[in-house]
């Protein structure tokens, strides 16, 4: 009998574990997954092909320009604020806008401001906040754009951030926008 005293313990131990598991483990380690929910690029052109994305786009100064972006999210979640601008000196950085996108041929969406949809803002930073709920579901690329006035010359990382339901989330890896006059 005394050689399966252990027995009890280690169900008890093994029910404990399960029980927490399944109240808190998980959910902590999804939100730990949501802090670089989506691999993010830049792109100029919307019809351009996969290998043509990158975390570094060349644009020139004094300009409107469109910035298009492509998530692949890593995780299915749902998304409910997306937060896009520069950092960089308030004065020299670029400004985001109105959303934009390039993906879109016709319709209603294919081009949105704060002035046509309470839903979209610009902030004291200049970041451009769209507050819209949608699920990112992984396997599938989603496509936004913005149109941009830039300034001065020079290299502006991008702010780009998002609100899942478990707190903000950043892209994997940094994008950078380079204001620059090209010879």
């Amino acid at each position: 009998m005394s050689e399966y005293v252990w027995i009890g313990p280690a169900i008890s131990a093994c029910s404990l574990a399960a029980v927490v598991w399944l109240n808190w483990g998980r959910q902590a380690l999804r939100a730990q997954k949501l802090k670089k929910p989506v691999d993010a690029y830049l792109t100029a052109y919307a019809k351009a092909k996969e290998d043509s994305w990158a975390r570094e786009l060349h644009v020139p100064p004094g300009r409107t320009v469109q910035v298009q972006l492509r998530l692949k999210p890593r995780l299915t979640h749902q998304n409910h604020e997306t937060i896009f601008g520069f950092s960089g000196p308030e004065n020299d950085r670029p400004l985001p806008k109105m959303f934009r996108s390039e993906f879109i041929k016709t319709g209603i969406r294919q081009q949105q401001s704060p002035a046509t949809n309470p839903d979209h803002y610009i902030d004291y930073n200049d970041c451009y906040h769209i507050r819209e709920k949608s699920d990112r579901v992984v396997g599938n690329v989603y496509a936004l754009g913005f149109e941009v006035d830039t300034r001065r010359p020079g290299r502006y990382p991008v702010i780009l951030t998002f609100i899942t339901e478990t707190g903000e989330g950043l892209p994997t890896q940094p994008l950078t926008l380079v204001v620059e006059t090209r010879p």
